[in-house]
């Protein structure tokens, strides 16, 4: 649980399939040290299908990645919610390594990077993660501009969780691995020229408005 959110480890989500173990010749990104542990496992998510969660240690360090990649091959996809009411907070999110995540009223995009982890959350959990991100761009601002913007983007945030702002939640994936599940939201097909266009920049938070 990862503040109020489900995560891909919950009972509650996934049926669990054999696990596999094994030592990868590469070097920790971390501490260098060789011989890698890759531990790999099938899920299989209500609503999303078989997917494969895989997980890289070091045991000297402790350095850890996990990713859960959705094995089906799909179309690039765009999915859209307007968050209007206190229950499309509740709204499933199922975010991959290639999903892109933006909240446009707000100006905020998480675009997958080399770091960038999959998750399963809702719409909630995506707004506390914004939250968490902006709030670090706050402590870190150098300038009144900057922090002005993110205390903003803080209270626009807040008003969207107590009903006092709406948002329109929208994630784009070029592999089709991304999705949101609700009644409410419309889904779309990317025509090549759109799936072309999505970034694969590191996750950055940017407050010039």
């Amino acid at each position: 649980m990862r503040n109020g959110e489900p995560t891909v480890s919950s009972d509650e989500l996934i049926t669990r399939g054999d696990m596999r173990t094994e030592r990868v010749d590469i070097p920790c990104p971390v501490c260098g040290a060789e011989n890698m542990l890759l531990t790999s496992i099938v899920l299989d998510l209500p609503y999303i299908g078989e997917c494969l969660e895989t997980t890289i240690s070091c045991e000297k360090c402790g350095y850890r990645h996990s990713d859960t990649l959705i094995t089906a091959q799909k179309q690039p996809v765009r999915y859209t919610m307007a968050v209007e009411e206190e229950k499309d907070l509740k709204a499933r999110v199922v975010r991959s390594t290639s999903g892109t995540i933006r909240i446009p009223e707000a100006g905020l995009k998480v675009e997958p990077g080399t770091a960038s982890e999959a998750f399963i959350s809702n719409i909630e959990g995506v707004i506390n993660r914004f939250e968490e991100a902006v709030g670090f761009a706050l402590r870190n601002a150098e300038d009144d501009d900057k922090r002005r913007r993110a205390e903003e983007i803080l209270d626009f945030l807040s008003g969207v969780r107590d009903g006092r702002e709406r948002c329109t939640v929208i994630i784009e994936d070029p592999l089709g691995n991304s999705a949101i599940l609700a009644d409410k939201v419309r889904e779309e097909i990317l025509s090549p020229e759109e799936a072309e266009k999505l970034a694969l920049g590191m996750n950055v938070i940017d407050l010039r408005g």
